[in-house]
Parts: structure tokens; sequence; C-alpha cells
């Protein structure tokens, strides 16, 4: 028996039952012929060619090393650094290009110029590029705002440190700076620049960063506090139908004086004969016939008053003023609205919700009935039209009229 026969006869037995003998010989034949080329096969082409880093900021006189990085077909990536041409796309004297002496093949950026440039590879057909820019971060000022500070004890104030480098860019560094105080016992600061006053005097907050510093002069003063609350307008006489308008201010101990009409609380003492409109802070509108205090509460010890009497009168008509008006185009001015009384008296109406305003040609000019501005008219284009006032009181409809001239 040869030794073909025998190895036949082997393979045989170790075949399952019912299994091709012509399958095991074919892939024995192909086996022997991976064997013999050596179970290799040519690379797989490259398809992909990157630069890492791909974007770069450069401080003047520092460098980067860039490096070459290819993806064949087959997914696999590859440091080719050693393969690749490097170049500059400008040539612009920006950076100056050189082999890194740690890593033999791959580049060595060194930043020369402030400005932008390209680093190119290229390998074979394939180029890619990575974008470089130099910058010149040193700082030359250093900036304090506010520069002057004004606190009561106790309260605060954050500061500010600004940085201007040498390419004119500005930049915060208030958590970056050390800030100091001339006089903790006065003005104390956090390392973010936070300010407190501590007690009354004055003292200077500095901030210090690379050898520049820059300072805040801080006032502190002892609290001040309200004095009384003044309302206006005093001793006012609405007809029924009516609106009123007020303000508040507060004066303090040490003399000044603040607007505080949107932050006290308006009342009326005899709602029956004012309210408070549920639209309009302080405007008070007159219901019926009566006197009532209206108040302004800031806190529960501060508290300004006016007098508020509320008639019931026969109107015997109205007037708008003024009668002739002559504005330009796109200019502003204003109308009032009186009720004339049976006993001789002009009473406002212009803030009632009973009163409006229009025009007869409001391409010319448009005039406001909105409550904070009522009676505001303003010229739209040349012409003359007519400007209509109707104030509607006890079921009966009230009107006057004026003429205004719209100038080019």
């Amino acid at each position: 028996m040869t030794q073909g026969t025998k190895m036949t006869q082997t393979i045989k037995k170790l075949l399952p039952i019912g299994r091709s003998f012509s399958v095991i010989c074919i892939a024995l034949v192909g086996l022997a012929a991976i064997i013999a080329s050596g179970g290799s096969s040519s690379s797989p082409e490259i398809v992909q060619l990157d630069i890492e880093p791909k974007i770069a900021t450069l401080d003047l006189g520092t460098s980067e090393p860039y490096q070459a990085i290819a993806m064949d077909a087959n997914g696999n990536v590859t440091d080719v650094s050693d393969r690749v041409n490097w170049s500059l796309e400008n040539e612009s004297g920006i950076v100056e290009l050189s082999e890194n002496p740690d890593y033999p093949g791959q580049a060595f950026a060194l930043a020369v110029e402030v400005g932008l440039d390209n680093i190119v590879a290229t390998l074979g057909e394939l180029t890619t590029t990575a974008s470089v820019a130099v910058v010149n971060t040193v700082l030359i000022d250093l900036t304090v705002t506010p520069e002057n500070v004004s606190l009561t004890t106790g309260g605060s104030e954050a500061l500010q440190a600004e940085g201007t480098y040498a390419d004119d860019h500005t930049q915060d560094l208030t958590d970056e700076s050390a800030w100091s105080s001339s006089n903790e016992g006065i003005a104390s600061v956090t390392d973010v620049g936070v300010v407190t006053g501590e007690s009354a005097g004055n003292a200077s907050v500095s901030a210090l960063l690379d050898g520049l510093s820059d300072e805040a002069g801080i006032e502190v003063r002892d609290p001040v506090e309200i004095d009384f609350i003044e309302v206006s307008p005093q001793d006012v006489e609405l007809i029924i139908g009516g609106s009123q308008f007020y303000s508040a201010v507060a004066h303090y101990t040490d003399g000044e004086i603040r607007a505080v009409t949107n932050s006290v609380l308006w009342i009326s003492s005899n709602t029956d004969v004012a309210a408070l409109d549920p639209y309009k802070i302080s405007l008070f509108n007159a219901k019926a016939e009566g006197t009532t205090e209206i108040r302004a509460e800031l806190g529960v010890n501060h508290v300004g008053t006016s007098t508020l009497s509320v008639i019931r009168f026969f109107v015997t008509g109205i007037t708008v003023t003024p009668k002739v008006f002559q504005v330009d185009v796109g200019e502003s001015k204003k109308y009032f609205t009186e009720a004339i009384g049976s006993d001789g008296k002009h009473y406002s109406v212009n803030q009632s919700p009973n009163q409006s305003y229009d025009t007869a040609d409001p391409l010319i000019a448009y005039i406001s009935n909105n409550p904070e501005n009522k009676g505001q008219l303003i010229g739209l284009r040349p012409g003359i039209t007519t400007v209509f006032s109707s104030f509607e009181y006890e079921d009966f409809v009230y009107q006057d009229e004026t003429i205004v001239t719209v100038s080019p």
C-alpha cells in the first residue's frame, strides 16, 4: 500500500459519515497554497491622512510637535510621520518647521511671529493640513472696575480685573488675580474680588497679577434710614369716574431722596370711594362721593399719605386743549381733557378710563390712549386732521374736538 493510499484511508476514517471527500481535498489544497505563499498578501491601500493636532494656538517662542496618522481601507490606523513630506502652506515666516528631536519623523513647529499658517503633510496623492495660530499673550496692563465703590457697612459689591495683552486682546482675570485690601477693618475682599463694607471709612482694594496691579477706591458709610415717605400729589379732588396717578419718594436721614413709587404698597382707606386700579401701579379710580386716604407703605414703619376727595356734580361739558396745534412729522406733543362742572370748575379727566382720544385720519396723526402717555400725539405725515376727545359720565357721552396740522 502506497503512502498516498494510507493518507486517503486515514482521512476517510476521520470524516463524519456523509461528508464529501472532495471538499476536504479542496480545503487541503487551499491550505497548502497559503502556506506556500508565506501566509501574507499585499498591504491595504491608505485611504485617509490626518495631522494631530488639527488646530493649535501657540505663544510666541513656544513649539508644538505634529504627527501624521494614516488609515487604510481596512480601518487600521498607523503613524506615518516618517513617511510624509512636511511643509508650510504659506511660508510666511510665522512658523519654522523642523524635525522633532525627541521623535524622529514627526514635525516640530516653532512660533516665530504673530499670525496664522497651515502645516501640510503629503503622502503620495494624499494631502492634509492643520491650522496653527501664533499669539502674543504677554500681559501688559491690568485694570480694576469699577474705579470707585460706595458701600454701607455690611454691603457688598463684586470688582472685576481685566487684563490687556500685547496683541491688544483683553480677558477677564478676576479669578486669576491676587486681591488685597489696604484696611481689612474698613473693607474686606475675597479671593475673587468681592468687597464687603466692614466699618465706616475709606480704603483701597488692589488686584495683582504677573507684576501688574490696579486698585479701586472704597468708601464705606454707616447705613442710612428712611426719615419719611412723601406722596404726590396732595389733596386731590376728583369727580366720579375720574382717575389719579400718585408717586412716592423716600427721604433718608443723610438727605438723599429716592423714588419708591414701584416699591411701596398702595392702599385706599375707603375702597368704596376710590380703589387702586388692578392693572396700573399707583393709579386710583374715583367710584363714589366721599373722602379717602391714599397710603404709600414701605415696610411697617414708613407711611406716606394724601387725601383724595370725590365729588358728585353735573358735568356741563368737556374741553380739550390746546385748540390750535401744529407738529412736524415725527414730533410728539400732548393733549389734555378737562370736564366742566356745574360749579364752573374744570376737573382733569385725562387719566379716567371713561375718557378716550381719536383722530379723524390716523394716517396723518396718531394719539395714544395708553394710561402712561394718554393724549400724546405724534405726527405721521403732512396734512390737517381733527382730534376728538370723548368722556362718558353718568350714561352720557360728552365730546370736544380740535384741529392739528402736521408739517413736513
